[in-house]
């Protein structure tokens, strides 16, 4: 179904803070992640919906959290009978309109299942088996980008069973190690040279590992694209640049500016189209400084970590999902240019002033405080986690 004939006979595009026509019930499937109490803050902008929460983990952030109904806790479980079973007696109790996936692995559930699950209740569109194993896998990636023309990085698998000498001779130096699957920068190593990748291959029991990669290093900057599409159509996007690093190199940075970039739209919609993409995905990119290319690095088949400064530029992404979810026709997003910092860049940069070591000064309006401040129990235990609970 195209979004432009979706009806609109359930609620009309909610802007951020206002109150829809009637409740909506939400039913999030999977509340145990930080990223999950995000996307509660951004429901919790609008009035009148009903965000219930089922949750493998019971001292979870979302628990405490102020924009939460219902927390219903499952037992941890590998089964996904287990999981539908307590989505089933969830059902019972808060009567959903929406399930909504949040993270990797509701993603994959809800795309095994969905026509089970949309016996419950409606979803919103969310990416296809094939699309996320293609996506979050780095090496099917960087072959897809390849099948299809689209730049990114020189890539090449190493495996056990790879002649590793004559891998290592396909790629250019510096280069990058990654774990084929990985998120938020884990795993990655800057090699300069040959030399340097040999020592950290050794150190990695490569083996014992499920397989890496090395990737050509692309000198020049990141610039990321969050985006919200329907069958390879982008319905709602957002451009972000770091300015702001983390300690640890590759991590997301802490500080974001949301700016205007269209050859950055061209190229997201280009690969969107490729795959006929449904869903919300943060893609990542490089633009090169030797020839100024855009190169595809990464991409996020789910929601992610900046998704609060979305939300502060004018992009309220889950509720459209919603939208998306009951029929709604989506009219595409204008967003604001302007900087966003999360609240542990702003303890740092807080910190770093105190001790006389300069420091970012921000303005209270660019920041996530007041999503922290409006429901502090939540952020309590997301910190108290985050030290005590690796």
């Amino acid at each position: 179904m195209s979004p432009q004939t979706f009806s609109q006979d359930r609620f009309q595009s909610a802007a951020i803070g206002r109150t829809i026509s009637r409740p909506l019930s939400v039913l999030m499937l999977d509340g145990e992640t930080n990223i999950s109490l995000f996307v509660a803050r951004c429901l919790g902008q609008v009035r009148n919906i009903r965000l219930h929460v089922v949750s493998q983990l019971g001292f979870a952030p979302l628990r405490f959290s102020r924009h939460r109904s219902r927390f219903l806790k499952r037992q941890p479980s590998q089964r996904d009978e287990d999981w539908l079973d307590a989505i089933h007696r969830a059902a019972k109790l808060v009567r959903p309109d929406v399930l909504l996936p949040v993270e990797d692995q509701a993603m994959y559930f809800t795309a095994r299942h969905r026509s089970r699950l949309e016996e419950i209740a409606k979803i919103p569109s969310t990416p296809s088996l094939e699309a996320l194993e293609r996506l979050n896998n780095k090496d099917q990636l960087a072959k897809l980008l390849d099948e299809n023309c689209i730049a990114g990085p020189k890539t090449v698998r190493l495996s056990p069973v790879d002649d590793i000498d004559a891998c290592l001779q396909r790629i250019t130096f510096p280069a990058l190690i990654k774990p084929v699957r990985g998120r938020s920068g884990g795993g990655i190593r800057y090699c300069a040279d040959r030399e340097t990748m040999e020592t950290h291959l050794e150190k990695l029991d490569l083996p014992g590992q499920a397989g890496v990669i090395a990737q050509e290093f692309i000198p020049g900057s990141d610039i990321d694209c969050s985006v919200l599409c329907h069958d390879g159509e982008v319905l709602a996007h957002t451009i972000q640049q770091g300015f702001l690093p983390r300690s640890r190199r590759f991590a997301p940075q802490v500080g974001v500016e949301f700016l205007k970039d269209e050859p950055v739209l061209n190229a997201v919609k280009s690969l969107v189209k490729t795959m006929r993409f449904s869903g919300v995905a943060h893609v990542d990119l490089r633009r090169d400084q030797r020839d100024g290319v855009l190169r595809v690095v990464d991409v996020n088949a789910r929601y992610w970590g900046s998704l609060l400064g979305s939300l502060l530029v004018g992009v309220n992404f889950p509720l459209l999902a919603c939208e998306l979810a009951l029929g709604n026709a989506i009219k595409p997003p204008v967003y604001e240019q302007g900087r966003f910092i999360d609240f542990s860049g702003v303890v740092k940069q807080i910190s770093r002033r105190a001790l006389g070591r300069g420091g970012y000064r921000f303005r209270y309006g660019e920041t996530g405080l007041k999503y922290v401040l409006r429901d502090p129990a939540a952020e309590a235990v997301k910190l108290w986690r985050q030290f005590f609970c690796p």
